[in-house]
């Protein structure tokens, strides 16, 4: 069974390489190959905790909610929609149910 790659890694340190956009500011080398930012330049998850219920209720803000009409067209399309699948499915079952049934009637005479 072969390695995956099929060849080892190689170093590129000799190569110029940047990214296609030009911002290749966050690329550095670690142990001889391109690596995005090091992971020690993130920021904490929370700061604290009265900057992260600030944050929470600004993108709270943010959102837009659906009107009280939106909302009840949208229910009534749910509501025809599971309505229809299951007569549908209903209507399956009945049709599988019955043919099954005469079918057997009609084996076992």
């Amino acid at each position: 069974m072969g390695s995956s790659p099929p060849a080892p890694a190689r170093s590129f340190r000799h190569c110029n390489i940047t990214c296609p956009s030009g911002h290749d500011e966050g690329l550095s080398w670690q142990n001889g190959l391109v690596t995005s930012a090091p992971a020690l330049a993130k920021e904490p998850v929370v700061a604290n905790p009265v900057q992260f219920i600030n944050q929470v209720r600004a993108e709270a803000g943010k959102i837009s909610w659906p009107t009280r009409r939106e909302v009840i067209t949208t229910t009534i399309m749910v509501l025809i929609f599971a309505s229809v699948t299951s007569l549908f499915f209903f209507l399956i079952d009945l049709a599988v149910r019955t043919g099954l049934t005469q079918g057997l009637r009609m084996i076992s005479g």
